[in-house]
């Protein structure tokens, strides 16, 4: 916990105020009723159905790999993610699942940092790298869920996506404004 203080120290307010506007444009969108709650209880499941999935751990990195690919990323790049990508993944579901108590808000960006941010700096992304990885973990997913996670029936499986698909908008934002930050 203290590296994450650490690492955090130089933060400023714009980086948090960029997260928040994050968060409220994808997840308080003006106009639509979402219950927040009931989304990160989703997420929560999610994480409970997938850390302990091995088989949807590989192939969400098999459809992510073949997303990169799409992207034409760099076979080096690509490589490196692969080699971190449970870490990278698993830190995403954990993230995922803490949302769903108001006061893990406030462990949110330490978790960012030590999960993901620390993780993706060993794998030397550039920021359109980063970029395009968060990207492909949002196509990857439908394939993977639907291929390998039969814990949701298929009539919740849609819930399960949008929450997931509204929780990377914002992972990805705020994890590839602090990856590529001088002050974390």
């Amino acid at each position: 916990f203290n590296l994450q203080l650490k690492l955090l120290s130089n933060a400023n307010l714009y980086d948090f105020t960029l997260s928040a506007s994050v968060m409220l444009a994808n997840w308080c969108p003006p106009g639509k009723h979402v219950v927040l709650g009931s989304r990160m209880e989703l997420l929560k499941e999610l994480k409970s159905a997938a850390s302990g999935n091995k088989n949807f751990i590989e192939w969400y990195l098999s459809e992510t790999t073949i997303q990169l690919k799409q992207m034409n990323l760099a076979s080096a790049s690509i490589s490196r993610l692969s080699e971190r990508f449970s870490t990278i993944a698993n830190g995403l579901f954990h993230v995922a699942s803490i949302l769903s108590q108001p006061k893990n808000f406030r462990d949110f960006f330490s978790d960012v940092v030590e999960r993901l941010v620390l993780p993706l700096r060993l794998c030397s992304l550039s920021r359109t790298e980063a970029g395009k990885f968060f990207e492909s973990l949002e196509v990857a997913f439908f394939p993977a869920v639907s291929g390998s996670l039969s814990t949701f029936k298929p009539t919740r499986r849609p819930q399960v996506e949008a929450a997931w698909l509204s929780f990377l908008h914002v992972i990805s934002a705020v994890t590839v404004h602090f990856l590529f930050s001088a002050r974390v």
